[in-house]
């Protein structure tokens, strides 16, 4: 019997240790009770990640933190940081008053682009395309709202840069997820747990 007792603890132990691996991670930003400038030298940190923005010195750009998400100016960059590397980034945005030269309902081909670096080293990019819709398609096809979603997952990046297109003056951005990296000790239990059964699995059949 503690046999029996001892091989389901140790499946419980991998079963844990399986689901620790690749965990998304929500970044709740109805944690923020107050609106806050994130524009350089601000930010704002939830969880592992720190949120910034470089205006580069504009004067002019700007980007704020709130409950909904994340709104600014589009020619500044926005920046994550995260204090454990993360293998997996997802999130919405929306472009305001944007400019479609296309016209309603084609994509805005260069409406998003981040750069993805570890310890200050380029490991990857994605550009995202935006559907477009016109505020009055009748009186003018190509102004209007852009939006649309990046999906990334690639080696463990430390920072994400993201950038806006310029043909809207305005971006927000919400539904942010993560997928840190394992802590060690994840990898450590998971180990444990899989030479542990190995073990049982040849002690039970020595005995049988």
């Amino acid at each position: 019997m503690r046999l029996y007792i001892l091989a389901l603890s140790l499946l419980i132990q991998v079963a844990c240790a399986v689901t620790a691996l690749a965990v998304p991670v929500p970044l709740d930003f109805s944690s923020v009770t107050a609106t806050t400038d994130i524009t350089i030298p601000n930010n704002a940190t939830i969880g592992d990640v720190t949120m910034s923005y470089d205006s580069f010195d504009s004067g002019l750009d700007f980007a704020i933190i709130d409950s909904a998400g994340i709104f600014g100016t589009t020619a500044g960059m926005l920046a994550f940081d995260f204090s454990r590397p993360a293998t997996a980034l997802s999130l919405n945005f929306m472009l305001f008053d944007a400019f479609s030269a296309t016209g309603d309902g084609f994509p805005m081909s260069d409406a998003f682009a981040a750069i993805f670096s570890r310890e200050g080293n380029i490991l990857d990019a994605a550009a995202i395309a935006a559907d477009f819709s016109a505020y009055n398609p009748a009186n003018d096809p190509t102004l209007g709202l852009a939006f649309g979603a990046l999906n990334y997952s690639g080696p463990a990046f430390d920072r994400a840069e993201m950038y806006f297109s310029f043909d809207a003056p305005f971006f927000s951005l919400d539904n942010v997820v993560y997928e840190p990296v394992p802590e060690p000790a994840t990898f450590v239990l998971l180990a444990a747990g899989l030479l542990g059964l190995g073990g049982w699995r040849r002690f039970a059949r020595n005995r049988g």
